[in-house]
């Protein structure tokens, strides 16, 4: 993680967590889950 800083561990994480959550959601309005 050399020359990789905070902000963008934070934004990856958080865009990340974004993501799987949008997934999920759109599974579970889908009927999948």
């Amino acid at each position: 993680f050399k020359g990789f800083g905070i902000p963008e561990l934070l934004a990856t994480a958080s865009f990340g967590h974004l993501l799987g959550a949008g997934v999920i959601l759109g599974l579970g309005n889908a009927g999948v889950l």
